[in-house]
């Protein structure tokens, strides 16, 4: 076949292209979706279609609509081949193409009073959406945001509503109205509680003009939370060619697809729904879990890499994960600040979730893009990124990489790369960003000072000099170096060591405090401990610098000052680094003298400890201890060695080796 894609001219695509083995004249409607752009006909339509296939539920078949001028767009091209789509999933090692005709319809978009006709049948049990997450009318906080024109709107003219929610809500009603018990409202978006963001939308929507409605709805509607998974690119000229010249299909609107595919749904459908479990859907109890692991490690690793590549003048994502500064700063930031802080999820090694999520984006057949990831960043980011930033300051750990993916959206949103080319922005919000990020060039807290994307975590002390630096670096540096120093790949230029500690901010630190010079720092990390196990240290120059205050100033470890981060982390670091003898070897390096001294003074002193000052049981066999302590020290002062001996021992015991 080499036409167009039609009903009629199913029977002359050839093998291997798959097509529906079903009749779709048996199909008929149980499902409304609002939104039925690429993503949709990739996944839950798949899903479907392979049910179908199945002969299974055959009235479970999906009704689009949309309230988007690119909505109408769709409906177009996919009517005019008879809402087909020819699927083209494609991996590294494998390509294949499909035919589906799961959806049999389209409604026409912006006609409410159509839209709220087909909402009201009493087939339709199910009414699903994927309209992004700019599309749910939320504040900084994640709350639903009532006061948004559009929803305003909507709840002074209830009976025209132009929003998804509007027409849910006026859809809802009807039903009410005829004696029709309601339907299961499905959020498909990558949101955090998908199904509670959409109960907030729908509720707090139906309570500006019909609150008793609104108690109606709460009371009687479920809103199931899903976690929805597949990278699936937007649709050009490139895809439109290949479905022709490779698969002989002339379709209007394909689309092109990995072959991973993931949706967890929690089971709460009192008006029934499609069986597809038998299909490899998930229905679970909570979704938490899946969803978290999903939105922080893949979306969240999305928008760490875009930036960088962005900057970079880099286009395709298989090619920003070629790049090895690129793929080692993903790694990096993964295993140190963004996996530590995603709670188990059942049945899931989340290291090897990670090495999938690594290799899925290596995809180089997909052709998925840079710019389709950096887009909408004023509504992905406080989702994908800025909630485990939270999570981690509210941990009292560090921030440093995710500090820096911030800066590097300030730095994009500066308007050139790295190079000097122009970006081209795709973001409703792109008009302020620019201005704030041009702003930020000179004062960091211009970006930071964006509430409604940044809320409270513009005001967090380390938040904000962790950016301030990261910023200050990329502008300096640029992205390429900046990368390079974070990654550590600079011995002698350690990114952390000039981040935090300029003089300028020494002199706002409490005086009392005991902080390590940039001289005594710069001594002490060559010799901290390297590529160890587990997940990120914490801030080792403000932990160590607090464990010293410690000591000095011999207060409790429970009063270290909050300066140094949480007081359990001081304590920790000191007693673990001491049963591993890391404070020994860094005393044995830091006190060898350059050179043999020309001078040394040999010294002891008697140190007794009461009989309960040991610790642990039994004290030192209860007795009373003492013992006696010598030095070697240096004419400058710095001691070399030292020994000590039991106190009722010869002190001449301890000399030798001393010396």
């Amino acid at each position: 076949m080499t036409g167009k894609l039609s009903l009629a001219a199913l029977n002359e695509i050839a093998a291997p292209t798959a097509v529906p083995t079903y009749a779709r004249e048996s199909l008929s409607a149980g499902i409304v979706h609002f939104g039925v752009g690429n993503f949709h006909r990739a996944h839950q339509a798949v899903y479907l279609d392979e049910l179908f296939n199945a002969g299974q539920d055959l009235d479970w078949a999906i009704i689009g609509a949309g309230v988007m001028p690119s909505d109408a767009l769709i409906r177009e091209k996919l009517l005019a081949q008879d809402c087909l789509t020819t699927i083209v999933e494609q991996d590294n090692n494998r390509t294949a193409a499909r035919v589906t005709g799961a959806m049999i319809d389209i409604l026409p978009t912006g006609d409410a009073a159509a839209i709220i006709e087909r909402l009201a049948e009493p087939a339709i049990r199910i009414v699903s959406m994927t309209i992004t997450e700019g599309g749910y009318y939320l504040d900084a906080n994640g709350a639903f945001n009532p006061k948004h024109p559009a929803i305003v709107e909507d709840g002074r003219h209830p009976e025209a509503p132009r929003t998804v929610f509007g027409l849910i809500v006026a859809g809802l009603k009807a039903r009410r109205e005829k004696g029709i018990e309601p339907f299961t409202v499905l959020s498909c978006d990558n949101i955090p509680h998908n199904g509670k963001v959409t109960y907030n939308a729908v509720t707090g929507l139906a309570r500006l003009a019909d609150p008793d409605f609104a108690n109606w709805i709460a009371a009687n509607v479920s809103f199931p939370n899903s976690m929805v998974d597949r990278i699936t690119p937007a649709t050009g000229q490139r895809e439109i060619d290949i479905a022709r010249e490779d698969f002989g299909i002339e379709d209007n609107w394909p689309v092109f697809c990995e072959e991973f595919r993931q949706w967890v749904i929690e089971d709460k459908f009192p008006a029934g729904r499609p069986a597809l479990e038998k299909v490899g859907v998930q229905f679970v109890l909570d979704v938490s879990p899946y969803e978290l692991m999903k939105i922080r490690i893949l979306n969240g690793g999305h928008a760490a890499i875009a930036y960088p590549a962005a900057l970079l003048d880099i286009h395709f994502v298989h090619e920003a994960m070629e790049e090895p500064l690129i793929r080692s700063f993903l790694a990096k930031l993964e295993r140190e600040e963004i996996i530590p802080v995603v709670p188990p999820v059942p049945d899931t090694d989340i290291d090897a979730y990670f090495q999938l999520i690594e290799r899925r984006f290596s995809n180089s057949k997909i052709g998925d893009t840079i710019p389709r990831l950096a887009q909408d960043g004023s509504n992905r980011q406080p989702k994908f990124i800025l909630p485990t930033t939270k999570d981690r300051l509210a941990r009292g750990d560090d921030v440093i990489g995710l500090s820096l993916v911030s800066a590097l959206w300030c730095r994009y949103f500066a308007g050139t790369s790295d190079s000097g080319k122009d970006i081209v922005f795709n973001d409703a919000s792109a008009e302020r960003l620019h201005a704030a990020a041009l702003e930020a060039k000179t004062d960091p807290s211009a970006f930071l000072a964006l509430e409604d994307i940044f809320g409270t975590i513009g005001h967090s002390e380390l938040f904000a000099r962790r950016f301030s630096h990261a910023l200050k670096t990329l502008w300096e540096k640029g992205t390429r170096e900046t990368l390079t120093l974070y990654l550590g790949l600079r011995p002698n230029q350690p990114y952390f060591d000039s981040m935090a500690w300029s003089r300028v901010e020494a002199k706002s630190m409490d005086t009392n405090l005991f902080w390590f010079s940039d001289k005594q720092w710069a001594k002490i990390v060559p010799h901290l401990p390297t590529n160890q196990p587990g997940p990120q240290r914490g801030d080792d120059r403000r932990i160590l610098s607090g464990i010293m205050h410690v000591l000095t100033a011999g207060c409790r470890w429970k009063d270290c000052p909050k300066e140094y981060g949480p007081f359990k982390t001081v304590y920790n670091r000191f007693v673990r680094w001491s049963e591993r003898g890391i404070w020994q070897k860094i005393f044995a390096h830091a006190a060898a003298p350059e050179a043999a001294p020309e001078q040394a003074a040999l010294d002891s002193t008697h140190v007794k400890l009461h009989r309960c000052a040991a610790g642990g049981q039994g004290g030192l066999k209860r007795r009373r201890s003492a013992s006696r302590r010598a030095a070697v020290t240096a004419k400058s002062t710095r001691s070399s060695t030292s020994s000590a001996v039991p106190g009722r021992s010869s002190s001449r015991q301890v000399i030798p080796p001393t010396v």
